[in-house]
């Protein structure tokens, strides 16, 4: 649940007003690449408009033009591989106009949708950088790993954001049908209604991690996902094998548990390691798609409504395949992963069906045993 780029977790000093903090630039550039000159247009340019704004050079490697502000990089050359302007443009200095008049209002001063200056100078700087590559025929990188985002509003990828909130609606609204139609004696009721909460809170951090990509709502929405991806397997356990194995289900759920805990003080003690946990989440995910239908081939017969379950896992991990895509947004809204978040809403829902269908099924035939014996 990757997030888009344009996020940033600026916080300034707060000892010091908008008024009275001091605006330094440092421009590091490479001389014998002929960026003097280039520095030097800069310089005046801000000179000329801003007279009691510090700004300073320092000699960098080859092809180096970075620009700090206050210590903050807000635009490298090495990185974007162009120049933070457009030289044919009516005005060349617009954009770092803006972002020292941002910058003198204070580094934690927010706009009105809650973005910071720092936000909004790495924003404009990464919408000036596409459109450099666009006019130069190549094809727009990804910024840190992601790829650009047009905000709407405070959402920083709205079609994630909105999708995983709609994820988030159908498992409610599922959860309550299930709480509605299933008296609470069904063997799996309380397994059932713990997936449906775990999968809200999953879905309610990815809406916030793809509203605002921060280190923190980065972190909980990894950390949720993987919950929910754990508890689907101890759900396709206890369906399967635990109604009559207790004690092997208690001792699988601590091992799911431990697993958890360590697989989150890893990423959070240790290393933020994006690979390890994408194979440790699709190997997880696969174990349970593989359980999954072969529990459905070998009750095909018998049950008639295994067919939902079937469906909704192949049809998931399908739809698993788009983030293998990673292509450039469309519209610079629209990418892979949130057509994979839109993609799970249905699936969402005739899963739900499926455990509700279940439930009552194990319901009549524990009944049904009753009256026997």
């Amino acid at each position: 649940m990757s997030g888009g780029a344009g996020d940033g977790n600026g916080d300034g000093n707060g000892a010091e007003s908008g008024a009275e903090r001091r605006v330094r630039i440092v421009v590091e550039y490479c001389e014998p690449c002929g960026f003097e000159a280039t520095y030097q247009e800069l310089a005046s340019a801000v000179r000329d408009e801003y007279p009691d704004i510090e700004i300073e050079s320092r000699l960098g490697g080859t092809g180096a033009f970075e620009i700090e502000i206050n210590g903050q990089l807000v635009f490298s050359k090495l990185e974007n591989g162009g120049f933070p302007y457009e030289k044919d443009g009516p005005e060349p200095q617009r954009l770092h106009r803006q972002v020292l008049q941002r910058q003198r209002v204070g580094a934690a001063a927010e706009t009105p949708t809650g973005w910071t200056c720092r936000d909004e100078c790495k924003y404009e700087c990464m919408w000036l950088t596409v459109r450099l590559y666009q006019q130069g025929g190549h094809r727009v990188p990804q910024f840190h790993g992601k790829w650009p985002f047009s905000r709407f509003l405070f959402f920083q990828e709205p079609a994630s954001a909105f999708a995983s909130f709609l994820n988030g609606l159908a498992s409610l609204v599922m959860l309550l049908r299930y709480r509605a139609a299933v008296p609470p004696a069904a063997p799996t009721y309380p397994t059932c209604v713990a997936f449906a909460w775990v999968s809200l809170n999953a879905w309610f951090w990815s809406t916030v991690f793809h509203t605002r990509d921060t280190a923190l709502t980065e972190k909980l929405d990894y950390f949720c996902a993987s919950a929910v991806v754990l508890h689907s397997v101890y759900l396709c356990c206890v369906r399967t094998l635990g109604l009559q194995r207790p004690a092997l289900i208690s001792i699988f759920r601590a091992f799911l548990l431990l697993f958890l805990a360590g697989h989150i003080s890893y990423l959070s003690l240790v290393r933020f390691d994006y690979g390890y946990n994408l194979v440790a989440n699709a190997a997880a995910g696969m174990l349970t798609v593989a359980w999954w239908l072969r529990w459905c081939l070998r009750q095909g017969r018998r049950l008639p409504h295994v067919w939902k379950c079937a469906a909704a896992v192949l049809l998931l991990q399908a739809l698993a395949l788009l983030e293998l895509l990673d292509f450039p947004p469309l519209l610079w809204v629209l990418d892979a992963h949130a057509l994979w978040h839109i993609g799970t809403i249905p699936l969402n829902v005739l899963f739900y069906s499926f455990l509700m269908d279940d439930s009552l099924y194990l319901l009549k035939a524990n009944s049904d045993l009753f009256k026997v014996d």
